[in-house]
């Protein structure tokens, strides 16, 4: 039957503890009673897909071969059609973060700024088109933080929050609140036709990280795709945070770890991915957790992102690195059919989104600012 969705309330993390390393294979100290994750059981599997850091993707066909390499090129290659963003001047070119973005159907660009809890439109040409959004409870307005976008086929925008996702329709070219939808939206995707699929550990129930929502009937209809698995509720729902991608064709779910470098597609519906894909060379953060917390348990670790779909047959995914005062961001490319993908670049900036014919890159330092880049195809 379908049911409404809510986030288990996380415990807050203990403050971050630089721990001396010790000779043993994890390099971490443990305090009595604490178990370190992940786990053996959470590791990649024997037969999970690779994404190399090598420069091609290993065991793909001459012909699959061939299309990464152009998708490669495609990419990397793409110019620059429109940028945004001041250090300097007031107006809707300053941002306090990129958060997220998405095209509407007039191909306008819609940026989130979730540190003003506001949304922002702008034509092709950069012409700020309007705006609406602030910390608050009216019905333009958001109670928490706005985390992800999503524009539908009939228009209509969805803004993700923790609590909740508001949609807005467009009338006359600008934004009214249409509905407020109660289910949790850290993350989300929607296809060509319209499914709506959400990524929140529903402990609570299912113990599933992927969700469709019927915005009908502000449910979820569907649930499916383990998270991280432990017999801890605490650790599951901490350690099974992640982010969706939505293919069409064929219709798959795309789920990514946070912080584990394993990317799954599901079939919607279907537990067992019909692929695993694992990072080949990937700094992984560990937590010790016990029974009434779950602590960081080393000073470094990365992150992973959105995997977005380019052209269908291929999906970029990037990861981050951060340490001290230097950042490394890494970008693959994965063929979708197989998993299988090899590092790309290693100072691409951030995708906010993959569209046919145009992709949304965006840098928050030294400044927040952001870039739409058409993909051209060679003459």
């Amino acid at each position: 039957m379908p049911h409404s969705i809510r986030r288990a309330h996380r415990r807050p993390l203990a403050p971050l503890v630089l721990l001396a390393l010790t000779s043993c294979d994890s390099g971490i100290n443990l305090r009595a009673g604490e178990t370190l994750h992940p786990t053996p059981e959470n590791a990649p599997s024997g037969n999970a897909a690779l994404i190399t850091t090598g420069s091609e993707p290993p065991g793909l066909s001459t012909e699959a071969l061939a299309r990464w390499r152009e998708a490669r090129d495609l990419l990397l290659g793409a110019p620059v059609a429109l940028a945004l963003g001041t250090s300097s001047e007031e107006g809707p070119e300053l941002f306090g973060r990129i958060g997220d973005a998405a095209f509407d159907l007039d191909g306008n660009l819609v940026v989130l700024d979730p540190l003003g809890y506001e949304v922002r439109t702008f034509a092709p040409d950069g012409q700020h088109l309007g705006s609406f959004g602030q910390e608050g409870e009216g019905p333009m307005d958001f109670a928490s933080e706005p985390q992800s976008l999503a524009v539908l086929p009939d228009g209509s925008l969805l803004v993700g929050m923790r609590p909740a996702m508001k949609s807005f329709a467009l009338v006359a070219g600008a934004y009214e609140y249409r509905d407020l939808i109660p289910v949790f939206a850290r993350d989300m995707c929607v296809t060509t036709a319209g499914r709506l699929f959400i990524t929140v550990h529903d402990s609570q129930d299912t113990d599933r990280v992927l969700h469709e929502v019927d915005q009908a009937g502000d449910s979820v209809t569907l649930s499916f795709g383990h998270g991280y698995l432990d017999e801890d509720w605490l650790v599951r729902n901490q350690l099974s945070d992640g982010t969706v991608g939505c293919m069409d064709e064929p219709m798959l779910v795309l789920f990514a770890f946070d912080e584990h470098p394993i990317l799954r597609a599901h079939r919607p519906g279907d537990d067992d991915p019909v692929w695993s894909a694992a990072l080949a060379d990937y700094v992984q953060p560990h937590y010790a957790a016990s029974a009434s917390s779950v602590r960081m348990a080393g000073a470094h670790g990365e992150v992973t992102d959105k995997p977005h779909v380019l052209g269908g047959r291929h999906i970029v995914w990037q990861t981050y690195y951060r340490r001290m005062f230097s950042e490394r961001i890494r970008t693959y490319l994965i063929d979708a059919a197989t998993g299988r993908g090899a590092l790309i670049s290693e100072d691409f900036p951030r995708v906010m989104r993959v569209a046919p014919r145009r992709i949304v890159v965006a840098w928050n330092d030294p400044y927040p600012r952001i870039e739409v880049r058409d993909l051209v195809p060679p003459a």
